[in-house]
């Protein structure tokens, strides 16, 4: 004769699974606030909240893991409820985005700065200007506003450029030879040495 208690009966079946709409919460909060800790705070996990704040996530490390657990349908509420991840192909699709996007982004932005560091592109340990860039920056300076093909050539001896600037308005090419002076940024001789 069996004779089981039913009042234990109901709390073997109550399931540990959260709604839908708590994991989309606190997934989109990891994924997006995780360096600050905002989905364990969501989870009512208030000391590793506060730790994961103070640590920005653990360096990211830690944010990352914990993106990974609820993904995985492994990250737990204060009260052992698990975050069940209802759609994983549409998560991971989300994740994987997001992850390209933070990717690209970087890539973006670091070619954006090692751009700046150079003239037009050239490699340079400063933002000065080489000798030839100050004598070709002169060159336009001069013949503003005209239909002008610049070529700078050079260094020749004593650091002299030859610069020859075809006007095709005038219909006549002029020969300077000039001088820069990196330090000073600034060209220091300039002189028309022949037109033809």
């Amino acid at each position: 004769m069996n004779n089981s208690n039913p009042s234990q009966t109901p709390t073997e079946t109550i399931t540990t699974a959260s709604k839908p709409s708590e994991f989309w919460t606190v997934f989109f909060l990891s994924l997006f606030l995780g360096l600050f800790g905002i989905h364990r705070f969501y989870a009512r996990k208030f000391l590793s909240g506060i730790i994961q704040l103070l640590t920005l996530g653990g360096l990211g490390i830690w944010a990352l893991v914990d993106v990974i657990t609820i993904l995985l349908s492994k990250f737990k509420n204060s009260a052992g409820v698990v975050f069940r991840n209802p759609k994983p192909k549409v998560a991971w699709s989300i994740f994987a985005v997001v992850c390209l996007l933070g990717i690209i982004s970087t890539a973006a932005n670091t070619k954006s700065d090692n751009s700046t560091d150079g003239s037009f592109g050239s490699p340079a340990s400063s933002s000065h200007e080489s000798a030839r860039q100050l004598i070709e920056d002169k060159a336009k300076e001069e013949y503003s506003g005209k239909n002008v093909d610049i070529t700078v050539d050079g260094p020749y001896a004593s650091e002299v450029y030859t610069v020859s600037i075809e006007d095709h308005d005038d219909f006549k090419t002029y020969t300077y030879t000039a001088k820069a002076d990196e330090g000073a940024q600034a060209v220091t001789s300039w002189e028309l040495t022949d037109t033809h």
